[in-house]
């Protein structure tokens, strides 16, 4: 996951340069378009599948065929959709056509997240990531390919498609070798049953990708293309921090779906030591890429992006609540609370979209900016109310006062040898803000180990 976060980073700082502001604005906008749909194709089954095949006594052969069924029929009624809807929206065809092509590979890509889903639940994460890797890897090669035949928008989407399909192949051919081949039975009362039960997850799903792509379609519509350029620069730029998140949380879904709630005790250790693994490292993120944000853009991606540092400066703070809300939902939805989560994000999104259409009405790009961190701190704090309250969690065990010392630290390091260098500001930086949290016993060697646990 790491890999693919850093794949990904270098495909964004390879088109927002070979593109320009305006064409990247284009690109970024067929992305964020098809995002708001993303998790309608899959509408919710691979989080399901997922938690059921972890489980005993279960048909996964029968399963996985229902699941596919299903996600074939409702993937071709999304795509149409998602067309028709670009069509009436009035794009030009540029636009238009990077939707297209994106659309389709968001179709195929449904059906490698359902058999990465599959590699998760089994205990396979080595096929999981081997299939993430492998779809960056693919789509890094074509869009230089692309670059060097001077091929543009909308034409450079195809790299994605050609990608995913690729990946697709692959992944159905590790599930029949090494574990099983979909059950073609098809039993549509067993379907529709299986739709009815996923409700929930794809709410909670889709309106993650609203919440995450919306701003960027607000602003195609209300602010132009070029404001999109920008603010999905520093948008990109600042999710590079992710790098973590995502990652040590997804392989925790399972765990808490088994452990809960026959060991309560462990579960509640898990999910302390994690929260403070990621308020660590988070929030280190976010105050040394603020502190750095002009040399952090001008690198990445060059003087022409400078109107993105006031929005990278702003967007790197809602990295620290996105970090504690992939750990808080999945700890949730793991344990059957998927119909708070989705509720939770219904509400978040509805909040989200009337600050984006007030904000970017008066501020542009930099209301967006606002709207996504207020937005994020919302939905954490919500989600920390629940745990503590229908859980019964204990008191976190995060010492404040201690990781606020690092930081201070840790702050400055980076402004005393900014001017000098801020690349060894930033080295630095990290080196004393490590040291200080051992020698505050911050982080301790139980910590350690329980994020390397073998038995998650």
């Amino acid at each position: 996951h790491i890999i693919e976060k850093l794949i990904t980073f270098i495909i964004v700082i390879i088109l927002a340069r070979y593109l320009g502001v305006e064409d990247y604005g284009i690109y970024a906008l067929a992305l964020s378009f098809v995002g708001l749909f993303g998790h309608l194709f899959d509408g919710g089954l691979n989080l399901l599948l997922m938690r059921e095949m972890s489980k005993e006594n279960i048909d996964k052969p029968q399963l996985f065929g229902h699941v596919f069924a299903g996600k074939i029929f409702l993937g071709f009624i999304i795509l149409v959709v998602i067309i028709l809807l670009a069509i009436v929206l009035g794009y030009q065809k540029t636009v238009l056509l990077s939707i297209i092509i994106y659309g389709a590979s968001m179709f195929f890509l449904s059906f490698s997240n359902t058999f990465r889903s599959i590699f998760i639940a089994l205990g396979r994460t080595e096929f999981e990531g081997l299939l993430l890797i492998l779809n960056r890897l693919l789509l890094l090669v074509g869009i230089i390919f692309f670059a060097i035949l001077s091929i543009k928008i909308p034409e450079i989407m195809t790299a994605h498609l050609i990608a995913v399909v690729i990946v697709v192949i692959l992944g159905a051919y590790l599930c029949k070798k090494y574990f099983f081949a979909p059950l073609w039975n098809i039993d549509y009362q067993s379907i529709k049953k299986l739709f009815k039960e996923s409700i929930p997850f794809a709410i909670g799903a889709i309106m993650g990708e609203i919440f995450f792509n919306i701003d960027n379609v607000m602003l195609s519509k209300m602010a132009g293309m070029e404001s999109v350029g920008y603010y999905n620069a520093a948008y990109k730029l600042s999710f590079s921090g992710m790098l973590f998140a995502n990652t040590l949380t997804l392989v925790t879904y399972p765990y808490f779906s088994r452990m809960w709630p026959g060991d309560k005790d462990d579960v509640f250790k898990m999910f302390d030591g994690i929260l403070k693994a990621l308020i660590i490292v988070s929030v280190a993120f976010a105050l040394s890429a603020s502190i750095l944000s002009e040399n952090i853009i001008a690198l990445v991606f060059g003087e022409q992006y400078r109107n993105s540092v006031m929005l990278f400066n702003i967007l790197v703070w809602s990295v620290p609540p996105l970090y504690i809300m992939h750990l808080t939902g999945r700890m949730l939805e793991a344990i059957g609370e998927q119909r708070f989560t989705a509720n939770t994000m219904l509400i978040s999104v509805a909040i989200n979209i009337s600050l984006n259409f007030i904000l970017i009405r008066k501020y542009g790009a930099v209301g967006a900016s606002i709207a996504t961190v207020f937005t994020s701190f919302l939905i954490v704090a919500i989600h920390m109310v629940c745990i503590k309250m229908r859980m019964g969690f204990p008191m976190f065990n995060m010492p404040i006062v201690k990781v606020g010392i690092c930081l201070i630290g840790l702050a400055a390091i980076i402004l005393l040898l900014k001017d000098f260098n801020w690349y060894m500001a930033a080295v630095a930086g990290l080196i004393i803000y490590c040291g200080m949290l051992i020698l505050l016993k911050v982080l301790v060697k139980e910590d350690i180990m329980l994020l390397v646990r073998k038995n998650i």
